[in-house]
């Protein structure tokens, strides 16, 4: 990933050197397109990782008039992103902060028009996941194996003990390549110094590779637990119910410092989550100034 950017920052300077170079910097919104489930769990709802505000600075060569070559980079600082609808008992979100490279070929339709196309892909940053997941503990079943020490302030009459979990992970994809179109417009306000304001198309997926765990807080009824404690409860209670761990196996990597993302996984492990496909397309729309080299 660095060679990439040293790559395309390196290419990005050469260009501007050149006489008929120019360096430009850009920002503004985008919004969501594109969208597909953020998750392959039940519940999921649509969404796109591509929605917030863009900026870029960028670099090109123009070979006459009409055509040119452009290179860029840009950060994405992407808006929160609601995961699961309210039915699931995992409640998550899920926002970017991801930086990307651009290469387009540009064409000038008149003095003030123009268009540019190329390819799109994310070069780093990571999407941050901040997760609560709600269920249930037979109470019956936590005295047999742990005594009274979580039914603490839990009234006589109730049959359950709440489970609070709350998670923060980092997840990091793959290197991935989409596609880039824009319609612009610009006009000099002065000598070699032109203002634009620009409408882009990104169409770009990322799938998962990797996830870090950043922070856990747990609780069993009104008692805070730590990850050591709440997989020995688990696992006092699967003695007495085994399909206690058919339902708390797929939960065990969101709770790992290190998982990663799979096609089948094997939930057994601790380590592997669903593999996913995050959606980052977005439309936007920026306004930038340029700078030309030469006369």
């Amino acid at each position: 990933m660095k060679n990439i950017i040293l790559t395309l920052t390196l290419f990005l300077i050469s260009l501007t050197i050149n006489s008929q170079g120019y360096i430009s910097i850009a920002g503004g919104p985008s919004y969501k397109a594109g969208e597909m489930d953020l998750s392959k769990s039940a519940g999921a709802k649509e969404g796109s990782y591509g929605a917030g505000w863009l900026a870029q600075v960028r670099g090109g060569y123009f070979f006459n008039k009409m055509l040119g070559l452009e290179v860029g980079l840009g950060y994405l600082h992407g808006e929160e992103q609601t995961m699961f609808d309210k039915t699931s008992t995992l409640q998550a979100t899920g926002k970017s902060r991801a930086y990307g490279g651009q290469i387009s070929g540009i064409i000038n339709f008149s003095e003030h028009i123009y268009i540019r196309a190329g390819l799109v892909m994310k070069l780093g940053g990571r999407n941050e996941f901040t997760g609560q997941l709600k269920s249930k503990i037979p109470k019956s079943g936590l005295f047999f194996t742990t005594g009274l020490k979580y039914l603490e302030g839990i009234g006589t009459m109730e049959n359950e003990v709440p489970l609070v979990l709350d998670i923060k992970r980092n997840n990091y994809g793959k290197f991935p390549l989409g596609h880039a179109l824009g319609l612009g417009f610009k006009t000099e306000i002065a000598k070699n110094l032109h203002f634009f304001a620009e409408f882009e198309y990104l169409r770009i997926n990322v799938d998962g590779d990797k996830s870090e765990l950043v922070s856990f807080n747990g609780k069993i009824g009104n008692v805070s637990v730590t990850r050591k404690e709440l997989f020995d409860v688990v696992s006092k209670l699967s003695k007495l119910d085994p399909k206690v761990n058919d339902k708390f196996n797929p939960i065990k990597p969101l709770l790992a410092d290190k998982s990663t993302f799979e096609e089948k996984p094997d939930y057994s492990t601790g380590t592997q989550l669903q593999a996913t496909t995050s959606p980052y397309s977005s439309i936007g729309f920026a306004l930038g100034l340029t700078y030309s080299f030469g006369n």
